[in-house]
C-alpha cells in the first residue's frame, strides 16, 4: 500500500516537473525528468527492501519478571487448549505438567519414596481427583475415551494452591 502511493506521488511529480521545465526550456525537461527517476528508483529499492530511516528498537520485556508472566501465560493459554479434549490429549499434555508441579511443590526426588507420594497424593486430592493428576495412570489403551474436563482441571489447581 506504500508502494502504490509512492508510485502515484513520482508520476504526479513527473508530470509537474515536465511542465515546470515545458515553460523553463526544453533543455532542462530531459535532466528534470532523469532526476526525479532516479529518485523514484532509489524510493522504490528502499521501499521493496525494507530499508527505513530511522532503526527500528525491538521491544523487550521490562524485566526478567516480565518475560516468566509472558511465559506463565502462553503456557496457561496451550494448556486450556486441552483441558476440554481427549483422555489421549489429557494424558500427553496437561497429566504431565500437574505431575510435575505437585512433585515440585511436596519436593519430591525422583526414585526416593514413590509410595510416600501417592500416599500424599491421595491425601491431598483425594482418589478421583489423584487419578487424573498421577504420573503412573496414564493409560494408553484408553486415548479415545474423554477427558475430565475443565472442572476437574479447576478443582486440581484449587487444591494444588493450597500447598
Amino acid at each position: 500500500m506504500k508502494l502504490d502511493r509512492v508510485l502515484i506521488a513520482a508520476l504526479v511529480l513527473i508530470v509537474v516537473v515536465d511542465l515546470a521545465s515545458l515553460a523553463v526550456g526544453r533543455r532542462v525537461l530531459g535532466v528534470a525528468t532523469g532526476v526525479v527517476i532516479a529518485v523514484l528508483v532509489l524510493a522504490v529499492a528502499g521501499i521493496s527492501t525494507g530499508i527505513d530511516r530511522l532503526p527500528r528498537i525491538e521491544s523487550r520485556p521490562e524485566s526478567a519478571w516480565g518475560a516468566a508472566i509472558s511465559r506463565r501465560q502462553v503456557r496457561a493459554a496451550l494448556l486450556l487448549e486441552h483441558v476440554d479434549g481427549s483422555r489421549g490429549e489429557w494424558d500427553r499434555y496437561i497429566r504431565p505438567l500437574l505431575a510435575r508441579e505437585f512433585q515440585l511443590s511436596v519436593g519430591y526426588r525422583v526414585g526416593v519414596g514413590s509410595t510416600a507420594l501417592r500416599e500424599m497424593g491421595r491425601a491431598l486430592f483425594g482418589p478421583d481427583l489423584w487419578h487424573w493428576v498421577d504420573p503412573a495412570a496414564a493409560a494408553v489403551s484408553a486415548q479415545g475415551e474423554p477427558g475430565p474436563g475443565r472442572e476437574t482441571f479447576v478443582q486440581i489447581i484449587d487444591r494444588m494452591d493450597r500447598l
